[in-house]
């Protein structure tokens, strides 16, 4: 008798796990539904994705001629330095910086020449159409006036 007795105590352990467990599932799956329901039937007028198809601008000044092209408006050029660069033709950057190391072409469609022969500075120079539009320079004895490598944000945007 002992044995019978623990052998149905045991199914009805086992079994009011098992009746738990799918309460569980049950209520678990009526939430879920609502949830879906709720979800998906809900009416708004706002859009989470907005696709828009935009075309890219473009700056109109990449059509002018560099000769047109105003470097720094309301700004005074430096009249030495990595900044001084912007403007000058080929002739004049080679004159003040020497051969290029070497020439890569950009992304943005003009050259870098390369200035790396002094181990104190690495200046690049972008070239398009035969002058310079853009310039790079870094290293501790590079020129970059007005500023200073290292000079802290707060002092330049005084």
């Amino acid at each position: 008798m002992t044995h019978i007795s623990v052998a149905c105590h045991i199914q009805k352990k086992g079994g009011i796990y098992l009746r738990t467990i799918i309460r569980i599932l049950i209520f678990a799956a009526i939430f879920l539904f609502i949830g879906l329901y709720m979800g998906f039937n809900k009416e708004d007028t706002e859009e989470l994705v907005i696709e828009q198809k935009s075309a890219p601008k473009e700056d109109e000044t990449l059509d002018k001629d560099v000769d047109q092209q105003i470097i720094s408006e309301g700004i005074d050029q430096p009249a030495q330095g990595v900044g001084s660069l912007l403007g000058k033709d080929i002739d004049s950057l080679k004159a003040t910086l020497g051969e290029p190391s070497r020439v890569d072409l950009s992304a943005y469609g003009f050259h870098w020449w390369i200035f790396n022969n002094n181990l104190d500075q690495y200046i690049q120079a972008g070239v398009l159409n035969g002058k310079v539009v853009t310039a790079y320079g870094t290293g501790p004895s590079v020129n970059v006036q007005p500023f200073e490598i290292g000079q802290p944000i707060e002092e330049i945007f005084r």
